[in-house]
């Protein structure tokens, strides 16, 4: 068994627990909180089920997708400056070369990764949304993700499913 704790604010718990479920995780519990706070939701994965490879790399795609900032940008230009700046003082010739083309190659890596994250990103909603209907078609769980189609419209006398089920256990 995998175990994990996310903190999220209280408005979004049961989206990340329905997104979450997609991917093979099970909600084991949540802190009590209000409105307005963070709280944290327990959850935990069975290494054992099947297409278990499958459902991480859809999980760590999906996460990929969803940062605000790629971290691969900022480290392939720190080490690229980080060649550079020793190319500005006097060594041999081969040595200032070797210095100044392999952080010349790891700016541009820094560039490339940088387009690559601008253009993915209008896409983003529709590539998060296909990986989670993968994910969900896999773990047997596609009637939880909460999806325009899945959605049951409230009513007057209406309460959360998930409310229900915690309060049966």
């Amino acid at each position: 068994m995998q175990g994990k704790t996310w903190k999220v604010k209280y408005e979004k718990a049961d989206e990340l627990i329905s997104r979450r479920e997609c991917f093979g995780w099970n909600f084991m519990s949540k802190s009590t909180g209000g409105p307005g706070h963070k709280i944290s939701i327990s959850m935990n994965r069975d290494k054992t089920v099947p297409n278990y490879k499958k459902l991480r790399k859809l999980e760590k795609q999906y996460n990929k997708i969803n940062r605000s900032f790629p971290l691969d940008v900022l480290i392939f230009a720190l080490m690229g400056i980080a060649f550079i700046i020793p190319w500005l003082f006097k060594f041999n010739d081969i040595a200032r070369i070797s210095l100044l083309s392999t952080g010349i190659s790891l700016v541009f890596i820094a560039v490339f990764l940088l387009i690559v994250f601008f253009l993915i990103k209008p896409k983003k909603k529709k590539l998060s949304k296909d990986i989670l209907k993968e994910a969900a078609v896999i773990s047997n769980k596609d009637k939880l993700m909460p999806l325009p189609e899945n959605k049951v419209a409230g009513g007057e006398h209406s309460y959360k499913i998930r409310d229900m089920i915690l309060a049966q256990k």
